[in-house]
């Protein structure tokens, strides 16, 4: 770091332990040079890194194909709690099990303190709030939080060529992500990621609006 103005250097350099004679150096280091100092340090050190020689690139996050076993195991059984009013066939879930397996899922903190209070929730009611039919939009919103759908849905909306395609398509990614979910649950998962993506645009709402028709013309929801 350069410091051209004279009570920036003496400032600076007067936390690091620099003399007044090397002041004026501070405003001559090049790229890749700093002064380091620590508090138990006798005097400050006069570093040089070298520039990075490999290749520059835009970081763009990428989810993994094979989940980690506990945190698979751990989309699956909530996918089955959340979703167990929205599929013709529940599957009873174990709360503790669930439990224990948030505190090793590879998710964000702010997803696992969400997904705790859900839990909380259900495990002093035996119901969700979410589970009502005006609540669907958080209920998809916290679906899409558990599968990462912000990350890959809308890419694989804009891909899709027919409504058929983009409903195996998303199911695909759902049953990668929760192995074993079953096709019932991960087609209630679609529809959970479709209305989330809805609620952004009007022009994704309109693809929702059509492709939810369209199950329903087929029988399939």
């Amino acid at each position: 770091m350069r410091l051209p103005d004279e009570s920036d250097r003496r400032l600076a350099g007067k936390s690091a332990g620099l003399k007044d004679e090397q002041l004026d150096e501070i405003a001559k280091l090049p790229k890749g040079v700093a002064v380091v100092y620590q508090n138990d340090w006798v005097e400050p050190l006069l570093c040089s890194i070298q520039k990075y020689k490999g290749t520059e690139g835009k970081y763009q996050y990428k989810p993994a194909n094979r989940p980690h076993t506990s945190t698979g195991k751990l989309r699956k059984s909530l996918l089955q709690l959340l979703l167990k009013n929205r599929v013709k066939n529940p599957v009873d879930s174990d709360i503790d099990d669930i439990l224990k397996l948030l505190e090793h899922a590879e998710i964000s903190t702010k997803s696992k303190l969400g997904l705790q209070r859900i839990l909380q929730e259900y495990k002093f009611r035996d119901d969700l709030s979410i589970w009502k039919e005006d609540k669907f939009e958080s209920l998809s919103e916290v679906i899409c939080g558990l599968l990462d759908g912000n990350t890959w849905v809308k890419a694989v909306i804009d891909n899709a060529g027919e409504f058929d395609d983009l409903t195996n398509s998303i199911m695909k990614n759902v049953e990668k992500m929760a192995p074993g979910i079953g096709n019932e649950y991960a087609l209630a998962a679609a529809q959970c990621l479709m209305k989330k993506e809805a609620k952004e645009s009007d022009g994704y709402n309109e693809i929702y609006a059509a492709w939810i028709t369209q199950l329903r013309s087929k029988g399939t929801m």
